[in-house]
């Protein structure tokens, strides 16, 4: 058997993947890009994006969890707030859940909320402040809270978590 090391592994979350809360939803094919449109609303709304990646019950084996991409087009209006937060989920031996938020930082173009909800496309890069391997006993989510103006349009095409694996 052999030995793995590559620092270079993503995986594609598609936006039916990730849950969106509050709003109307259509996941739409235009010009070949598959995407979850909401309606515009003045609301506010949720999205929890699952990082999926290979957990490993034993030290230093599976994913070391770098960074995760969101791919969204806000058009219209910009939104009224944008927050992002990576959340771990832990279960104990007995089954118990908690959770802690995990350190984060933001890529230049979205380190500020109102780069974040601004009009156009975009590609928000949110890398862990220290790179963690998976325990099989855990899980990551992004979540994002938004609060949309009442012209202002959300599209998601998707997120892409950055990773290295070891077996």
């Amino acid at each position: 058997m052999g030995y793995t090391h590559d620092t270079e592994f993503a995986q594609f979350i598609a936006p039916h993947q990730i849950i969106k809360t509050a709003g109307s939803w259509t996941d739409t094919l235009n010009a070949g890009v598959i995407r979850s449109e909401r309606a515009q609303a003045a609301s506010g709304f949720s999205l929890f994006v699952p990082l999926l990646v290979p957990s490993n019950g034993a030290p230093l084996r599976g994913a070391r969890l770098k960074s995760v991409e969101l791919h969204y087009r806000i058009s219209g209006a910009a939104a009224g707030a944008f927050a992002v937060e990576l959340e771990r989920m832990t279960i104990n031996a007995a089954g118990v859940v908690s959770g802690a938020v995990v350190a984060v930082s933001l890529d230049a173009a979205h380190a500020t909320d109102i780069q974040r909800r601004s009009v156009g496309d975009h590609r928000m890069l949110v890398s862990l402040d220290v790179p963690v391997w998976v325990d099989d006993d855990d899980a990551y989510w992004l979540v994002c809270t938004l609060n949309a103006a009442s012209s202002t349009a959300f599209g998601l095409s998707g997120a892409v978590v950055r990773y290295d694996f070891r077996a």
